[in-house]
């Protein structure tokens, strides 16, 4: 998962979730035999150890919630039903802990200029590929209404406002309509 050039913190938890999926299933598989299924087990208790820390760590939602194709709506994948409102909470969760750390931040950074008007932008859908990588951070993302933004704010109003932008997968000032496929970004 290393390399020099890429930052994969971003990937540490879409993989996990991976992971853990294709073990549960290969473990609760009636094709696979006693020896397949025992080691499926022995793996995914194995990468519960591993997973279970990550998927607490302030870190790794963070590092996945600033990937540009994930943000936080990648955590609607992690609920363990179909239930929409599982989904929902499992991306509010995931905002509150970011939200809490770019306030916290934000509160110790010197007045910032004031943050100039932006127009309405257009987000693009998630591609698809046969990617392993790309396939573990692939979802559907959400159809929002985009909102725009006014000069007069405090630098609390214009972080509010720059997260919800980011949460909808609107482009940041100067990004109109410039945003990366997910191989783009898994490969550049």
């Amino acid at each position: 998962m290393s390399n020099s050039k890429v930052p994969t913190i971003s990937f540490v938890l879409p993989l996990y979730h991976k992971m853990e999926k294709h073990l549960e299933a290969v473990a609760s598989s009636m094709e696979s035999s006693f020896n397949i299924k025992n080691a499926a087990e022995c793996g995914l208790e194995k990468l519960k150890k591993y997973s279970g820390p990550a998927k607490t760590h302030h870190s790794y939602v963070i590092g996945t919630i600033l990937h540009p194709c994930l943000r936080s709506h990648w955590f609607a994948t992690t609920s363990e039903s179909d239930d929409e409102r599982d989904a929902q909470e499992a991306i509010r969760k995931a905002e509150v802990i970011f939200k809490f750390v770019a306030k916290s931040y934000l509160e110790t950074q010197p007045e910032p200029p004031p943050v100039p008007a932006i127009p309405k932008l257009v987000s693009k859908p998630v591609t698809k590929t046969p990617s392993f990588l790309a396939s573990a951070c692939s979802f559907q993302r959400p159809a929002v209404a985009m909102t725009a933004t006014t000069s007069k704010w405090t630098p609390r109003e214009a972080l509010n406002d720059e997260l919800t932008r980011y949460f909808n997968f609107e482009a940041a000032p100067g990004d109109q309509g410039c945003e990366p496929s997910a191989e783009d970004v898994l490969y550049c």
